[in-house]
């Protein structure tokens, strides 16, 4: 009985020993993203340029790069810088002909022109959908001067740099 009372009092000395409380604590989850554009060079190719029976330019020709598809740029505060040269001719040009042809180049991004002409810096945000380059409105710098014959070639330069 003794036995018996001593493993009671054990018992009941046990049961009433508050629980330990259970321990808990916050794990935080980080991560980065680089702001990044996915974007590369392409081509422009106007083949022959369209010249008037008097042999100057036919204005209002234009064309565009392939769409890229892929294209995108995450940055909050992504920019754009446009630059280019004028499309020009090795052969010296003779008196009353031009071996310079200007344009105007532009950006749009989805069909909706977000840079015309060149820019040192303009706003776009984070942003994505088709990219097309475009050499707008071929044109002389004089507009009664003739076109030399021969290769003519210039480049448009499309900086982005996203920011976060």
């Amino acid at each position: 009985m003794k036995k018996f009372l001593m493993a009671a009092v054990t018992f009941t000395a046990l049961a009433s020993v508050p629980a330990m409380p259970a321990a808990a604590a916050d794990f935080g989850v980080t991560g980065t993203v680089a702001a990044t554009c996915n974007y590369s060079g392409g081509t422009i190719d106007f083949g022959p340029i369209s010249t008037n029976s008097d042999g100057t330019i036919t204005s209002g020709q234009s064309k565009s790069s392939a769409a890229q598809t892929g294209f995108f740029c995450n940055g909050a505060s992504t920019t754009l810088a446009l630059s280019h040269s004028a499309m020009t001719n090795t052969v010296a040009a003779a008196s009353g002909f031009t071996s310079t042809i200007l344009y105007t180049p532009a950006v749009k991004v989805g069909g909706v022109d977000k840079q015309v002409g060149d820019a040192a810096s303009t706003s776009l945000g984070a942003i994505a959908g088709d990219l097309v380059v475009d050499a707008r409105n071929l044109s002389t710098a004089g507009g009664t001067d003739k076109l030399m014959a021969g290769t003519y070639n210039g480049t448009i330069t499309l900086t982005l740099t996203p920011a976060a």
